[in-house]
């Protein structure tokens, strides 16, 4: 029983760690003033 409830105590923390690694990098991108944006190119056939 003991086993289990660790289990799912270190599932549930990894899963928390990458929601909260995601919300750090989505902060952290107006951190400076020069920002950097993607530019989505598309092909014209």
């Amino acid at each position: 029983m003991v086993i289990v409830t660790l289990v799912s105590i270190v599932i549930l923390t990894l899963k928390d760690a990458g929601q909260i690694a995601i919300a750090a990098d989505i902060r952290g991108f107006r951190a400076v003033r020069k920002r950097t944006y993607y530019k989505d190119i598309r092909i014209l056939k």
